[in-house]
């Protein structure tokens, strides 16, 4: 009876988000007498509250200059300021500032402090990311196979640190894997430094291609996996 009641509830606030954004779409000023689209809304604001993306307030495409909550789900084109809930997704304008969630997740770059379960700058990051389970800077999807990378600076301390950017950091976790190049510190039970593919060699540029050759990777833990190292596996330790 207690789960039905709270499902009950669960459903009468969503039926109120979504009554409050379209009344407050609805009262928006028109041009011409035309009618204003689904989400023509200004493209930045201070706050953000979102219960289950699309039901937000004021809209998907607003860049958030400020503060975001998110109740369940929400996704905005970028984030600048506090940003807050379960499920904070933002797209390719980007997060600049702290992100606090349970999921954190950026297509764009990120630039400050993220704290959550899992963080994911999927272009770049340069800042700090501390995650219990998962962080990712950098992503191996296509867009990026024919095109330098884009650097990404900073501190990930999770149970699994994955790169696929030009990193210079410091990885601290149990599992640490880079995909492209890393020039740091890998401190835990698995290291793995692995340089990109050479398929795309001719699409890089020349000094790409230089320090793709280079050992800059300090490894320390149980195993460790570096084709440019001293060995390609040690234990304990490699550079």
């Amino acid at each position: 009876m207690l789960k039905a009641n709270k499902f009950i509830v669960f459903l009468a606030v969503a039926a109120a988000g979504t009554v409050f954004c379209r009344a407050a779409e609805s009262s928006m000023p028109t041009n011409d007498s035309k009618t204003v689209s689904k989400c023509d809304c200004s493209k930045k604001t201070w706050v953000e509250l979102g219960f289950f993306s699309p039901i937000q307030f004021p809209c998907e495409e607003n860049v958030v200059n400020g503060f975001r909550l998110s109740a369940v789900y929400t996704y905005n084109k970028g984030v600048n300021g506090f940003d807050c809930g379960v499920i904070c997704d933002s797209g390719t304008d980007g997060t600049n500032g702290f992100q606090l969630a349970v999921v954190n997740r950026t297509a764009g770059a990120v630039n400050g402090l993220s704290i959550g379960l899992i963080n994911a700058a999927e272009t770049q990051m340069n800042g700090v990311q501390i995650g219990g389970f998962y962080n990712q800077a950098g992503s191996d999807s296509l867009d990026h196979a024919g095109a330098d990378f884009t650097d990404s600076v900073g501190f990930q301390c999770g149970f699994v640190n994955t790169v696929d950017s030009i990193f210079k950091g410091f990885q601290l976790g149990c599992i640490n894997i880079s995909n492209t190049l890393f020039s740091g510190l890998q401190l835990g039970v698995i290291n793995l430094s692995e340089p990109p593919s050479d398929v795309f060699d001719d699409f890089h540029s020349k000094e790409f291609n230089e320090k793709k050759k280079k050992r800059s990777c300090v490894q320390i833990g149980v195993l460790n996996f570096n084709p440019n190292g001293v060995f390609p596996i040690t234990l304990l330790l490699n550079f």
